[in-house]
């Protein structure tokens, strides 16, 4: 069947299921794979359901001889395939660059599609997006395997092997030119090259964390899409299959730093420890977008009040700040600990502002419920506010609402929101589908917490791309690699990027140092590579090493200062076009193989090339600059693509970047 982009999805019946190809109008394939994977063998011949009566088009506000309104279809199915009472098969093909497939069954026990990751002839096939991970490849490596696991935004801090991080968008785009999109939330799995079967899978089944919903029935369903090439087909789904944001997030904090205080204090911070480190920052002749109070400043966690042991006078602190040129943001999370006062406000009788479990009893209130119960990093046992009721997100919110008026606050880092730190087997608001449950919660928590306004960061999102807010990388590891480390600040930002999120807060410089302070190389060469991100956060500050790495900073912000105007216009452009402030390079030459499987160069837009040095030890590298003529801003040498720059000279100090001309 031809669509109007010129894809055609041939299917091919196998034993159990259909091997499928998207095809150009010119024969090339651009995905392929088995709809159908999770059939069991042996199954009847399918009977052709096209022509039902349920799919015959019908004709606006005709009438049949009883009288009744016949309604109209907006298309009609491609394909419709019933294997008795056991399975249906749709495709349905609306305007546009995607066919829409659907699954059903009451009796089987999993619906599974899977899309090929190395083709027919052994070559393996580039594809980019999907989840935030600990080993972060850009494209996914074909050598990883993951078992199927719940695609859900999760801490895989936790457990690399069960949760992904806290930006689960479920899009992938192969380098072909071909693209898989779920867009309804259901309950969805995920496995790649499982048992080394090159194969991704898409799933759904039965079983945790997701609701049982009381029936037999399952339903998968998702988007195929194609197009001539990756770049047509990722520009088509950044403007049809997700909303854009309308605003953009505040622009001073894409033009100076972020300053925490969590990678260097930790927990052990005070009115003293943050006036002392406000006052180094001046010093030491840094700029600043605002000051971040991170963790362990409340009285218990779940309060929403200052301790004031530590923090005395939270009004003097602040104003004083505010008096040095500094806004003052604090960290906050959705959990209200056993211990904190606030925990008898959220669930009493007639009243649950927490997720709740399924346990309850009759009253003469109505049916009430016990509240579920959660163990996170700063908890033994805590409650976990629900997002997905109203009442609950305006309780919490009137909390901050109150700390912002008391003390003259300006924002919020918000924390956590990933499913995995929900209680087990959580109940949400009755309005909400259970199909939806539990990512739905992490849509609803990002959703009510950007009512914060632009200088608003989360580290967790679900269909959130509209909102105008920074979206976190979790916590980065001071290390080097694409395990979490220095080199996967380029594939998380690209990754991020591609699934549709424009404002992209790296993690901070160096990382975190949960296994000790970053050394001063790695230190260096992290900030080289924040450099041309859309923001800087400094925790560890670079006055702890020389007053070598001092002025080597202040040149790094000084010249991201210097592009922030080229970052802030195309966060504009983001409400247009819906694309990274940040892109791959091969957005420059969809077709050019060499660019297409590059992980550590990344673009600003589509004018700056920058190839940042990511190895140990390293002070030079190969970069590869793709078609087009560059000028070398260290040099000013210019040259023309595409080709390889071997053994560039690049010492601890220098940051490779070239300008499109």
């Amino acid at each position: 069947t031809k669509s109007g982009s010129d894809v055609y999805l041939v299917l091919h019946a196998e034993d159990s299921g259909y091997r499928f190809k998207l095809e150009k109008i010119t024969g090339d394939v651009i995905m392929s794979g088995k709809f159908g994977a999770g059939l069991p063998k042996g199954l009847l011949t399918p009977e052709d359901c096209t022509n039902d009566q349920r799919y015959k088009p019908a004709v606006t506000n005709s009438t049949d001889n009883n009288g009744n309104i016949n309604a109209t279809y907006p298309f009609t199915p491609v394909y419709c395939y019933k294997w008795g009472d056991v399975a249906r098969f749709e495709v349905r093909k609306p305007e546009g660059h995607c066919y829409d497939i659907t699954w059903t069954s009451e009796h089987l026990s999993i619906l599974e599609d899977c899309m090929d990751i190395q083709d027919s002839n052994g070559e393996n096939i580039k594809w980019y997006g999907g989840a935030e991970e600990l080993e972060q490849h850009f494209p996914l490596s074909p050598d990883n395997t993951r078992k199927r696991v719940p695609y859900l935004p999760g801490d895989m801090l936790q457990d690399s092997k069960k949760f992904f991080g806290g930006v689960a968008e479920p899009y992938w785009l192969n380098h072909r030119g071909g693209a898989v999109y779920v867009e309804e939330e259901q309950p969805l799995f995920y496995s790649w090259n499982h048992n080394f079967d090159k194969r991704m899978c898409l799933s759904t089944m039965k079983g945790d964390p997701y609701p049982d919903d009381e029936t037999n029935s399952l339903k998968l369903t998702y988007k195929v899409c194609g197009a001539d090439n990756v770049r047509v087909m990722h520009e088509y789904a950044a403007t049809n299959l997700w909303r854009r944001p309308d605003k953009i997030p505040d622009t001073r904090m894409m033009t100076s730093p972020i300053w925490s205080t969590w990678a260097q204090y930790k927990e052990h911070i005070n009115q003293t420890v943050v006036m002392q480190f406000a006052d180094e920052i001046l010093e030491h002749g840094f700029t600043n977008s605002q000051i971040e109070i991170d963790d362990n400043w409340e009285r218990a966690y779940g309060d929403a009040v200052f301790n004031t042991d530590k923090f005395p006078d939270p009004g003097e602190m602040v104003s004083a700040l505010k008096g040095r040129g500094f806004r003052v943001t604090l960290w906050i999370h959705p959990f209200v600990n056993v211990e904190s006062e606030r925990f008898a406000d959220a669930a009493t009788d007639g009243i649950m502002y927490l997720v709740r479990t399924a346990k309850g009893k009759l009253t003469s209130a109505g049916y009430q419920y016990l509240p579920g119960l959660t163990l996170w990093w700063q908890g033994f046992a805590a409650g976990c506010v629900d997002f997905t009721d109203e009442e609950s997100r305006n309780w919490w919110s009137q909390r901050l609402d109150q700390i912002r008026n008391d003390y003259g606050i300006d924002s919020f880092k918000f924390d956590a929101g990933e499913s995995n730190w929900l209680p087990e087997a959580p109940v949400f608001n009755k309005d909400e589908s259970k199909r939806s449950w539990p990512g739905i919660y992490s849509t609803r928590y990002v959703e009510h917490v950007a009512r914060f306004g632009g200088m608003v960061e989360v580290r967790t999102a679900r269909h959130s791309q509209h909102l105008p807010i920074f979206v976190r990388m979790l916590d980065k590891n001071s290390r080097w690699g694409y395990d979490n480390g220095l080199k996967s600040m380029v594939t998380t930002l690209l990754q991020f990027s591609m699934t549709g999120y424009p404002f992209v807060l790296p993690d901070m410089v160096g990382g975190n140092g949960y296994i000790g302070v970053p050394s001063r190389e790695l230190y260096i060469r992290w900030m080289q590579v924040n450099v041309f991100m859309p923001a800087i956060q400094i925790s560890y500050v670079p006055w702890i090493y020389d007053a070598e790495v001092v002025n080597h900073t202040l040149a790094m912000v000084a010249l991201h200062e210097k592009y922030a105007p080229d970052i802030i216009r195309l966060a504009e452009e983001a409400k247009t076009t819906g694309l990274g402030i940040n892109r791959p390079i091969w957005w420059l030459d969809p077709t050019d193989e060499t660019a297409l499987g590059i992980d550590s160069e990344f673009l600003l837009g589509d004018s700056i090339l920058v190839a940042p040095v990511l190895e140990k030890g390293a002070v030079s590298r190969d970069i590869y600059l793709p078609t087009g003529d560059w000028l070398d801003m260290l040099t000013n040498e210019t040259m023309t693509g595409p080709t390889w720059l071997t053994n560039y000279p690049a010492d601890l100090f220098t940051l490779p970047y070239f300008s499109k001309i």
